[in-house]
Formats: C-alpha cells, structure tokens, sequence
C-alpha cells in the first residue's frame, strides 16, 4: 500500500476497527455488506488516513435524499476575501457545489472572472447532488465535457471540504494544477481532526473521509508536495474546527520541511489506545446495566452513530434506535435488524438509557423535550466535547 497524498510505501497500521457498514445504507432489509476499517499513518508526509475499503461504485448513496450538511457560516470571511481578489481581476474557479454558497454570493455582484465547475455540464455525473466522493472521482479520472479545457487558466482555485474525501489526493491535486496558472494559489477548507484523535473519539471516522489532516500534517504534507504555505486561518466549532489555507508552489530551488514533533508523530497511537480504553469503558458500563434489565437507545441515526455503534460492538446491547428525520422512519439502523423510530416513541417505550448521537448544540434541547414525559431516562453523549458526554 502506499500514501495517497505523497506516495511514499512506508505506511504503518494503526488499527483494524472491526467491519463496518456503509453510512447511507438505510433498507427495510438488512444489509449484511459491510467493510474493513483500517487506519494507517504515513511515515513520510504523517497524515493518518483511512485506507480505501470497497469499489467506487459503494462509495455512491443509492437513496437520493442523503445529501452531506458541511458548517459554513466561517466563509463569510473568505468571500470578503475573493470579492476583493476579483475587484483586482484575478480569476477565481470553484470546483464544486460544496462551494455554492461562495459562488452564490459572489455571483449577485456579477464578476465576469468567477467560475464553478458544474458537476452535470463540466464533471459529466448525471446524478442529483453528488457527494464529494463521486465529484472528486470525476476530477481524479479527468472525466471532464470536452467545453472545460476551454475554461483556461485562473489565478485561485477555491475548493470547500473536498481534500479529505479523496483516496489519491497527489494526482487530484496535480489534475486541479491544470487550471492553475504558475503563480497562482489554491485555497483549501477543511475539518481539523486533531481534537478528535487527541480525545480518542471513534465516531469521527467515516468510510466518505479517507483523510485525517491536523494544522500541522496538513503544512508538512503539502510542503512535501512542493507547496509553500501562505496563509492559515481556523474557525473554532463545537466539534470539529474548520481550518482554510492558501498554498502556492514553492520556488526556490530547495525547501525546508516542516519536522514531525514526537507528540504529533504519537498522535495516531494516543487516538488508537483512547478508543480501546473508552470501548473496554462502554461494554462494562452497558453489561452492568443489561444485567439490571434497563433498556438502552440511541438518539440520531447518521454517520457517527453507525460508526460508533459498529466499531464498538454494540448490537447486544441497544434495544432501540431513535431519529426525528422522516425519511428514516421504520428503515433499519445499517448493519442491524433495529428499525429506526421517531423520538416520541421513547415514551411508548421504557427506556432506561439513552446515547445522543447529535450536533452538541442540539443536546439540551431534546433532553428537555424528552425529560418532560420521562424524567427518568439517563443521557449521555458519545461527543467528547458534550457536557453530556460518557
């Protein structure tokens, strides 16, 4: 195997997670597919990534109602930022319908050197919201409508939480180079995972993610790439903060790599031991309480439940899977023979114990909702940062 950013063969497993189900897989049958999950850690550029578990084909939703929310009130300040890039007539390309809300804005003020590639005209998928998987497969295979070259060269290339979702960032970069002009500079938005791995948060893993990036892995691994770092900016969110870099590709003949401290060449290690003990944690909390015969449910059926559920182990004990989004009623939890059931039903049913699988925001919110028919229930949070959390 090798690095999907810098190639190097040198890869290190950090740990095998167990076999886990797609996310979006919601069926009235059960899906028995389900796929390794395998964290590796490169010795050269130190980004920790997902290693690819399946075809492309299973990387795609079948249900057309999946779409990813990605937070994007922090890119006010980036289009402030562009307006005045495009005010000085630099030409500015957005790749994506992650980028919407950025084109959106400044396409009101009619800049005539602004474009996005559009997935069905330029990037050829014919499907309704691509995820980021299926834009950044089209942009990876080149698999551009002939009129795209015709597009020629721009000054800044804006791409919005796209990087971690590739499985070989080095060519999908090289592929972006082409519109690209020499002195031109990419600005890249993505999640930070350090908190996550820092508080050995599992369900921050996710088959759509192949990579992790820090602040720090992510200067390295593109200085390893031949890029200088220009600018980094970070946007503090409850559970992952955003970071926004602009990158250009260094000139001078030799470069000074950022060097892997020990702390952050540990941190895949820190993460893989915190998962272990908070799973050994949760299965003696949760045997002690089924040997008492409480009943255990969890609240909200995305992608950091079904991670975290699976990855921990968790059918013997949850009796009952809860989530507010109608589209997901009565269709089973992937991977389980547990039918998903809006909240209210708590009430219905006797539950004694409940896990939280939301935005923190959200929390109190639905606790108190809850707590008004049954203020018995205890809640607890799988989110670290939640004051809720186990």
């Amino acid at each position: 195997m090798t690095c999907n950013i810098c190639k190097n063969k040198n890869i290190k497993t950090l740990n095998y997670f167990g076999e886990i189900p797609r996310s979006f897989d919601f069926k009235k049958k059960k899906i028995i597919k389900k796929y390794k999950f395998v964290l590796n850690k490169c010795s050269q550029c130190s980004v920790i990534q997902l290693k690819k578990n399946g075809k492309n084909q299973s990387f795609i939703p079948k249900l057309k109602w999946i779409k990813n929310n990605e937070p994007d009130d922090h890119l006010d300040e980036l289009i402030l930022y562009l307006k005045k890039k495009l005010r000085e007539r630099k030409k500015v390309l957005l790749i994506s319908s992650f980028d919407e809300k950025i084109y959106t804005s400044l396409k009101s003020k009619n800049f005539k050197n602004l474009k996005i590639l559009d997935s069905k005209k330029n990037l050829k998928i014919s499907i309704k919201n691509p995820n980021q998987f299926l834009i950044q497969n089209s942009i990876l295979k080149k698999k551009y409508d002939k009129n795209t070259g015709n597009l020629g060269k721009f000054d800044i290339i804006v791409s919005c939480r796209m990087l971690e979702h590739t499985y070989n960032l080095n060519s999908f970069i090289k592929n972006l180079e082409t519109f690209l002009e020499p002195n031109g500079s990419f600005i890249f938005e993505i999640p930070d995972s350090q908190k996550s791995l820092k508080q050995g948060d599992v369900s921050m893993l996710w088959e759509e993610h192949s990579i992790y990036f820090t602040k720090k892995s992510f200067i390295r691994a593109f200085q390893v790439l031949g890029y200088n770092i220009l600018s980094c900016k970070r946007y503090p969110y409850p559970q992952e903060d955003a970071l926004v870099f602009e990158i250009n590709k260094f000139k001078k003949e030799k470069m000074v790599i950022k060097k892997i401290t020990k702390i952050d060449n540990e941190l895949g290690l820190v993460f893989v031991k915190k998962c272990k003990n908070k799973k050994k944690k949760l299965i003696t909390f949760l045997k002690n309480k089924i040997d008492k015969n409480k009943k255990i449910a969890i609240f909200g059926a995305g992608h950091r439940s079904i991670v975290y559920f699976h990855a921990n182990k968790l059918t013997p004990y949850i009796d009952y899977i809860f989530d507010d989004n109608k589209k997901k009623k009565n269709l089973l939890f992937p991977g389980t023979n547990l039918k998903i059931k809006p909240s209210l039903t708590i009430i219905k049913n006797k539950i004694d114990i409940c896990f939280l699988s939301l935005s923190i925001t959200k929390e109190k919110k639905i606790i108190d909702k809850l707590r008004k028919f049954n203020n018995k229930i205890e809640f607890y949070s799988i989110s670290p940062d939640s004051k809720y959390a186990f």
